[in-house]
């Protein structure tokens, strides 16, 4: 951002508005906006980490019982974001008889 600044204005006043970027980070209304979106973050984080868990233990037990899966089987595990519905597909592996059976 500052390269930029130095191409349109004079040092003093490219100094002058960093120092108040600078500050504004002291603002507790900015704070309050940072925190906000770091949990928003956290716990975007944390809800693709459960379902990348559910998905690799789902891999884990299928493959056991119905050997590897083909590409597009583990394209199809990828698109699958939701942890509930990794976790009802796991549930099926007790009764289904093929990768195909399990996901459809």
């Amino acid at each position: 951002m500052r390269l930029l600044m130095g191409l349109k204005y004079q040092e003093q006043i490219t100094e002058t508005l960093m120092q108040s970027i600078a500050e504004l980070e002291d603002s507790v209304e900015w704070q309050k906006i940072f925190r906000k979106g770091e949990a928003k973050g956290q716990a975007i984080g944390e809800a693709k980490g459960k379902a990348e868990g559910e998905r690799s233990v789902l891999i884990r037990l299928a493959t056991a019982r119905f050997g590897a899966p083909s590409a597009a089987i583990l394209r199809k595990l990828e698109s699958i974001s939701d942890e509930q519905q990794l976790k009802d597909i796991a549930l099926r592996i007790l009764h289904a008889a093929s990768w195909d059976e399990l996901l459809h």
